[in-house]
C-alpha cells in the first residue's frame, strides 16, 4: 500500500516514503482477532521469515537490461512474480483479507488473483522506468562509445541461444546423423561437377601447401567449401547424407542473411555514423559466426 502514499523521487520511478506517509497507511488492527485467523497469520509469517523474500517483478523483466529485450517482453502480459507464487505469501494475504472481514474463501481467492495481477503490472511498469533510464543514460554517453562497446550492448540483448551458439551450430543441430570432416587452412577450390573424376573434392591452399581432400558426396563438399569461405575450419561436424548437406547449406545461408539484417537494424538504433555502423555489424557477425570466445566455429 505504500505505493499509494509515497511520492516519486527523480525521474527513474524511485518511490520515497517519509514518516508523514506512514501515518496515513491503513493498518489492520489484530487485537481481538479470531484465534484461528491469528494462527494462520502466525504460521504464514513464520514460514516467510525462514526463507529469502524475493522480488515482485516478474523474472523476465528482472533479467532484462536492454530496450530491445524489454519491448519483446512487453508484448505479453506479465506472469506472476516469484514471490507471489509462494504458498506462504498467499496464505498470509488470504488471512489478512479474512481479518478485514472477507469471509467467503472464493471471494478472497478472486480478490487475491486480481490484486496479484495488478501488483505484477505495477512493478513491471516500475521496472520499465528503470530500464528506460539506463537506456537514456547510455544514449548520452553513446557518442564517446567505441563500436566494440556498442556491439556488446546489442549482443547482450540477444537471446541466450543466440549468444551461446554460433549460427552454424544452431543450423547443423537440425540435421542427423553427423560426421566429422576436416577443413584445413588455405583458400578452398571446389572441383564439383566440373571434374568428372573428383566431384567430391576440394583443393585447399596452393603451390607446395596445396592439399586435396575428398568428401562423401558433392553436397557435403559444397557445404565444406562454404564453411571454409566463412573461416569455419578444423574438425567440423556436418550432415552425412546429400539431402541433409544440401538442406543444411540452404538454411545456413538463410540464417546468415537474416542475422545480418537483424544486426543492421539494431546497429542503426545505436549510431547514425556509417563507419561506426559497419564496424558494429562486422563485429556482431564475427561473434555470431565464430562465437564471442576463442575456439568456437562449430567444432565438435
Amino acid at each position: 500500500m505504500k505505493c499509494f502514499y509515497g511520492r516519486y523521487a527523480g525521474s527513474e520511478g524511485t518511490l520515497k516514503t517519509e514518516v508523514v506517509d506512514t501515518v496515513l497507511l491503513e493498518i489492520p488492527d489484530p487485537r481481538g482477532v479470531n484465534p484461528e485467523i491469528a494462527a494462520k497469520l502466525t504460521k504464514a509469517l513464520q514460514s516467510i521469515s525462514e526463507r529469502e523474500v524475493t522480488h515482485l517483478v516478474d523474472d523476465s523483466m528482472l533479467d532484462c537490461h536492454s530496450e530491445e529485450n524489454m519491448r519483446r517482453i512487453l508484448e505479453n502480459p506479465p506472469g506472476p512474480p516469484r514471490e507471489l507464487r509462494m504458498k506462504d505469501r498467499r496464505d498470509l494475504d488470504d488471512a489478512v483479507l479474512e481479518l478485514l472481514g472477507v469471509e467467503d474463501s472464493r471471494e478472497r481467492d478472486s480478490m487475491l488473483d486480481e490484486l496479484y495481477a495488478e501488483t505484477a503490472a505495477y512493478y513491471r511498469y516500475q521496472r520499465t522506468q528503470d530500464i528506460q533510464s539506463m537506456v537514456n543514460r547510455a544514449s548520452q554517453q553513446r557518442s564517446s562509445m567505441a563500436p566494440q562497446d556498442l556491439a556488446s550492448s546489442i549482443w547482450d540483448s540477444l537471446s541466450k541461444i543466440e549468444r551461446e551458439n554460433t549460427i552454424y551450430e544452431r543450423t547443423v543441430a537440425r540435421f542427423k546423423p553427423l560426421v566429422k570432416i576436416e577443413i584445413p587452412d588455405g583458400e578452398a577450390e571446389l572441383l564439383g561437377s566440373g571434374d568428372m573424376f573428383n566431384p567430391n573434392d576440394i583443393i585447399y591452399g596452393e603451390n607446395e601447401n596445396k592439399r586435396q581432400i575428398s568428401y562423401e558426396n558433392p553436397e557435403q563438399a559444397s557445404l565444406a567449401a562454404f564453411l571454409a569461405k566463412n573461416s569455419i575450419r578444423g574438425e567440423i561436424l556436418v550432415p552425412r547424407s546429400p539431402e541433409s548437406c544440401s538442406g543444411c547449406l540452404g538454411e545456413l545461408k538463410e540464417l546468415i542473411a537474416k542475422t545480418k539484417d537483424q544486426f543492421e537494424i539494431l546497429a542503426s538504433s545505436r549510431t547514425g555514423n556509417e563507419q561506426t555502423h559497419c564496424k558494429i555489424v562486422a563485429t556482431l557477425m564475427q561473434w555470431a559466426m565464430h562465437g564471442r570466445g576463442p575456439g568456437k566455429s562449430g567444432r565438435s
